[in-house]
């Protein structure tokens, strides 16, 4: 009976002994599978969204959370794997454009020598060693949404793709990827892409001094985001550089409203580049007129950007409001009035020491105004498009 009894205890040992040992083996493999991914931009979702004003803005709530957590849990296994968790993308006139990855290799040309260690020992993943092709579990994609009319048209186009079309030897990079331009001469819009053509190696030899440096060949094409083609010029002729100089100079001509946000609303507003982040704090008026106007829209700005939840809110869930085409400057007040209280004084109100700068301004002088109708006393209404 003992001898059972001790053969017995023996099997019962070694079971939780195999069963310890294959959780460890099954965390093991687990974190060789996630961590075999250093770069990691996760693939937002538009999970609602919300057309305001006849088409003229749209708030869109996006989520990205179940591969958010599984890259924040590849860093924290290793902290030299990168992590870029925004969603709000980039947006010009009609169009958003969301640019997401998941890689086994460095994506910006500041990180090219980067020094890796896996779990499973030491290689260099330096984007210059990869191939122009995803390997198994990796991606790189481009969203296109299309914003125009009061409704959403999605195009998606795949960024190794799209390079090799351009050349086949051609290896896509992050760091000018992913910014929407307007080109007025050719009326279209194109996102950047920015492209590593080659490599070569110089040698330097100094007393005391030997060494290798790679000269680095990159370049920014251009893709037009109905087509999904890629160029190193426009259709007008333009390349990268003079792109980004037009459309700069030309969208702060049209929007001298949308483009003049810097210390101009109030603390919980950020607008930049026609798009409103909102952010809910601890002591909101619960009678801000948004709520009632716009319950969904309300609902769709607060994602992610609460403090009453501060630490608890859930990551990879954020929400935006998109002012959409030609500058509406009646419509543009009249929904930011809607994120500031009724009644109050006017130290509560939107245009409350307002800076209006002297190339926005009717007289050409920069003026400080204290409430709307010095706001409109002194600002340009209707700017003209740069020619």
């Amino acid at each position: 009976m003992k001898k059972v009894l001790k053969s017995f205890k023996f099997y019962i040992l070694l079971f939780f002994l195999l069963l310890i040992g294959g959780l460890i083996l099954k965390d093991e493999l687990h974190k060789r599978e996630v961590t075999q991914f250093i770069s990691w931009k996760p693939r937002p979702k538009l999970v609602a969204s919300q057309f305001i004003g006849d088409g003229k803005a749209v708030a869109i709530q996006w989520e990205n959370k179940k591969e958010l957590d599984e890259a924040l849990e590849a860093y924290n296994y290793d902290r030299e794997i990168s992590v870029v968790s925004s969603t709000y993308g980039s947006h010009r006139g009609n169009y958003i454009a969301q640019v997401s990855y998941k890689l086994k290799t460095n994506v910006t040309p500041s990180r090219l020598y980067r020094k890796y260690k896996t779990l499973g020992g030491s290689r260099v993943d330096s984007i210059i060693n990869r191939s122009n092709k995803p390997e198994k579990g990796e991606y790189w994609l481009i969203d296109i949404y299309d914003i125009a009319d009061n409704k959403i048209k999605k195009k998606t186009f795949d960024m190794f793709k799209i390079v090799r079309e351009l050349n086949k030897e051609y290896i896509p990079m992050a760091g000018r990827t992913g910014t929407l331009y307007y080109d007025k001469d050719d009326q279209e819009t194109y996102l950047s892409i920015d492209i590593l053509k080659g490599t070569k190696d110089k040698y330097w030899v100094n007393p005391g001094d030997i060494h290798v440096e790679t000269e680095f060949n990159t370049q920014v094409g251009l893709m037009n985001v109905q087509t999904g083609k890629i160029s190193l010029k426009t259709s007008s002729g333009k390349d990268y550089a003079q792109l980004q100089k037009d459309d700069s100079e030309n969208y702060y001509a049209s929007h001298p409203f949308e483009s003049n946000p810097k210390y101009n609303f109030d603390p919980t507003i950020s607008f930049l580049d026609s798009r409103l982040e909102y952010v809910i704090e601890n002591d909101e008026d619960k009678t801000i007129p948004l709520k009632s106007a716009y319950p969904k829209v309300y609902s769709i700005l607060s994602k992610g950007h609460n403090e009453k939840i501060d630490g608890d809110y859930e990551k990879g869930e954020e929400g935006y409001l998109y002012f959409i085409g030609p500058e509406d400057l009646n419509f543009d007040i009249s929904i930011l009035e809607l994120f500031y209280p009724k009644g109050g004084s006017d130290t509560l109100k939107l245009f409350y020491n307002y800076r209006i700068p002297a190339e926005y301004s009717k007289d050409g002088q920069e003026h400080v105004v204290k409430n709307k109708e010095e706001f409109f006393k002194y600002f340009k209404e209707s700017p003209k498009e740069l020619k």
